[in-house]
């Protein structure tokens, strides 16, 4: 199957005119029109935009394959349950340590730091609250 047949399947899969296509790919409907005719080879940057519009591999677009492949989800699935945990353990570390290398200090002193202006809020809060009590 050629990509011109494959690119017009999708489109009016996801019911779409070739109008909102076009717009999309920041073109017009003539222009796109003719990728679907075949008058035009269509240019790699649509096709990117096309995969991730769509959400298949170009593979699929491109007629290397009848399986239209998720992008996230063929990578996922052929990653196992323990490195999906330590990929998100690691991108929390790496937050953390980015936090922690802003306030250039180490863990233990940005917990102090954030219970130390935590207790002077309240401090603050409680000392407004009271003299306004005095003062009436």
């Amino acid at each position: 199957m050629q990509y011109v047949q494959r690119i017009r399947d999708l489109r009016e899969d996801n019911d779409l005119t070739q109008t909102e296509v076009a717009k999309i790919l920041n073109t017009n409907q003539k222009v796109y029109s003719r990728y679907e005719t075949a008058e035009n080879e269509m240019p790699i940057r649509h096709l990117i935009t096309l995969c991730k519009f769509y959400n298949v591999s170009a593979d699929y677009i491109l007629g290397f394959t009848n399986t239209p492949h998720s992008l996230l989800k063929d990578w996922l699935s052929k990653v196992d349950i323990f490195s999906k945990y330590a990929i998100i353990k690691l991108n929390k570390e790496l937050f953390r340590r980015r936090l922690v290398s802003k306030l250039n200090c180490d863990c233990k002193k940005t917990t102090a730091l954030i219970r130390s202006q935590a207790v002077a809020f309240f401090l603050l809060l409680f000392n407004n609250n009271y003299s306004k009590k005095n003062d009436n």
